[in-house]
């Protein structure tokens, strides 16, 4: 019966960087902007060297882009030395009046970009919204860098909680990533368990001599007998924390191959949400889609081929040993169980 529930498992358990300059020069600035026939009041100038961006920089631009209506067009720049001592440092431009702009540093939080925006800009139609949104998604970020999954997903999910379309397929794309990082951590833990699991069988030639002393021995058959039991109690009692670790880890994935799915609905021109769900999938032992969606991130990005051909002809050879397995008559799960939980490079 021991042997049957450990076989049991072992066919059912695997489911699932800018350049340098000394002055400020608008025409060496990338920008981010709606269509060219909007009226524009504003051009908002974000430092990006690599100093600022140390200083969180990264996320002050993030902030400018999601809480600046169309009037404003924000671009990334490198501003002289001079203004990077006390970065973030951003720089505002009227659009009709150039001697009409302001430099403004420490722009280090988004409540400081909503200010700048709606006080000393005074730009009508910043949604207070969007700023909490932000607000949350760069907290989930933040934990999210520090691995530390549990919070950043709280903060996603009260980012998402806000309602803001134009944030929504980013922070699920972010949340993707961190139930990602939770499945691999639960793998972590399964290894142990499975591996405390398989030390737990009794050896069939121990069982065996065990079974011969209480035949030979009748006095001794109960001590035996309650060895036997306490045998398989152990054993019983690791395949249900094995059991209960590999749905921790397939209720992860699932969860990451939903927001994936979702985000490439959302942003689909984005290669980044294609990436993530193809990641997803592939984690989900959905491999032919999984290519499908990593071909797809490489149209949309060419500078990704060669890492997107490695990593499809990765997945196409997992795909043919499964289906060389299954020829066989093996079980695809024995198999997922080996290259989820085993150390099989492929």
């Amino acid at each position: 019966m021991v042997l049957k529930c450990l076989l049991c498992l072992i066919l059912s358990l695997a489911f699932v960087d800018a350049f340098s300059s000394e002055h400020f020069d608008p025409s060496s600035t990338s920008s981010f902007s709606l269509p060219s026939d909007r009226h524009i009041e504003w051009h908002v100038y974000v430092d990006l060297s690599k100093e600022a961006v140390t200083k969180g920089a990264k996320a002050t631009f993030d902030a400018f882009l999601g809480m600046s209506p169309s009037s404003v067009e924000v671009h990334q720049c490198i501003l002289s030395a001079s203004s990077r001592s006390k970065s973030p440092t951003v720089r505002c431009i009227s659009r009709t009046d150039e001697k009409n702009a302001l430099e403004i540093t420490n722009v280090d939080s988004v409540d400081k970009v909503y200010r700048i925006l709606t006080h000393h800009l005074k730009i009508q139609g910043v949604d207070r919204n969007s700023c909490e949104c932000i607000k949350w998604k760069h907290k989930g970020n933040a934990h999210l860098e520090k691995e530390e999954i549990d919070l950043a997903i709280e903060a996603y999910d009260s980012a998402l909680a806000i309602n803001c379309s134009e944030q929504e397929g980013t922070i699920l794309m972010n949340r993707a990533h961190a139930y990602l990082k939770r499945a691999a951590s639960h793998k972590v833990e399964l290894k142990k368990l499975v591996l405390k699991l398989t030390r737990s069988v009794v050896d069939t030639k121990k069982l065996n001599t065990l079974y011969e002393e209480a035949r030979e021995n009748p006095f001794l058959a109960p001590s035996i007998f309650q060895k036997v039991e306490s045998y398989t109690q152990t054993l019983e009692t690791n395949f249900r924390g094995v059991k209960y670790r590999h749905g921790l880890y397939q209720f992860a994935v699932l969860h990451a191959v939903q927001d994936a799915l979702r985000a490439t609905q959302l942003v689909p021109g984005s290669d980044r949400s294609w990436l993530a769900a193809a990641d997803c999938l592939s984690e989900f032992w959905k491999l032919p889609e999984s290519i499908q969606y990593y071909k797809r991130a490489a149209a949309l990005n060419s500078s990704k081929e060669d890492k997107i051909r490695a990593e499809i002809s990765r997945l196409q050879n997992r795909q043919q040993l499964l289906d060389t397995a299954n020829s066989y008559g093996w079980s695809q799960d024995m198999l997922r169980l080996a290259l989820d939980v085993g150390k099989v490079d492929d």
